[in-house]
């Protein structure tokens, strides 16, 4: 446990130091500066994978910092940008059920279904949808009413599973029977791959997220022809 502890001490400075570097102008001018004559003239678009990535990159206004030859495309790391309407569809049937208590993030409560309709409306018309902040939150309410049953929409990627998945085997181990998960989780290997293989992309280089770049997805994420640049990475510059 030190061990641990240390590292993440170690990790929380080199963050605040990143932090410090990137508030000094004149060293952002320079990493541009160098960045221009690494490339060379060459052009490059690049990608995150990561929704704290994307909301980051909005807004510190990167965009407008990069060279004119290095183009930022969105990636699809927001797990509610890549929920399906038909998936809406499914929670909407499941909210809308008696003696059910739909307990959702926040985000998803305006995304429209195939129809149109959404959860927020159905809260209106009287369904009972709950925000909640995780999946634990979830639980607890199961907890306090164990004469309804509790669904929580499992959405997002590989970072959110996990969490979701020790929930689940809390509730088994507590033997807390009134909680279920829709799971609707997706993988971000295989989204990339989609995208590397279309000729409009055009993809030169992702964004991973760091914590998952160093483990699970160190693997899935060797494709063929791409450079893989993680958070973190800066200090190769």
């Amino acid at each position: 446990m030190p061990h641990a502890i240390n590292a993440a001490n170690r990790e929380g400075d080199a963050n605040a130091r990143i932090g410090a570097l990137l508030g000094d102008g004149s060293f952002c001018a320079n990493l541009t500066r160098r960045l221009e004559e690494t490339l060379e003239g060459r052009r490059m678009r690049f990608m995150e994978v990561c929704g704290t990535h994307t909301v980051a990159i909005f807004k510190s206004g990167l965009r407008s910092l990069l060279p004119s030859n290095i183009i930022h495309v969105s990636g699809p790391g927001c797990p509610v940008c890549v929920t399906h309407e038909k998936e809406v569809s499914a929670f909407l049937q499941i909210a809308r059920k008696e003696n059910v208590i739909l307990a959702t993030f926040g985000d998803l409560i305006r995304v429209p279904s195939s129809s149109g309709d959404t959860l927020k409306r159905a809260r209106s018309e009287g369904a009972d949808i709950r925000i909640v902040y995780s999946p634990l939150d979830a639980l607890r309410i199961a907890q306090e009413h164990p004469e309804r049953e509790i669904v929580f929409p499992g959405i997002g990627f590989e970072t959110t599973a996990p969490l979701v998945a020790a929930v689940i085997q809390s509730a088994k181990e507590r033997k807390i029977n009134n909680f279920s998960v829709l799971s609707l989780h997706k993988l971000v290997p295989p989204a990339l791959r989609a995208l590397l293989s279309t000729e409009t992309e055009n993809i030169d280089a992702f964004l991973l997220p760091r914590a998952c770049g160093r483990c699970y997805w160190a693997y899935s994420f060797r494709f063929p022809c791409v450079r893989i640049w993680k958070a973190g990475d800066c200090r190769r510059f």
